[in-house]
């Protein structure tokens, strides 16, 4: 099912991405797991999608792609 997709490793936007992503949901009470917004991070830093089983979690995050699957 993966075979042909990028790996996409941390940049350097990752960090202010996971801050942005991360600060207004610890202020509304809505934690999400930290590998969760990591990979959301991610994601977000270089425009792409995140594909889950787990798409609860990840489209509580404005502007993810996120492919349900």
């Amino acid at each position: 099912m993966c075979a042909g997709l990028p790996i996409v490793q941390i940049n350097e936007k990752v960090p202010a991405v996971y801050a942005r992503t991360a600060a207004p949901l610890i202020s509304s009470g809505e934690r999400l797991a930290t590998m969760d917004l990591l990979i959301a991070s991610i994601a977000l830093s270089v425009g792409a999608a995140v594909i889950t089983s787990n798409a609860d979690h990840f489209e509580r995050i404005p502007g993810l792609k996120v492919i349900r699957y």
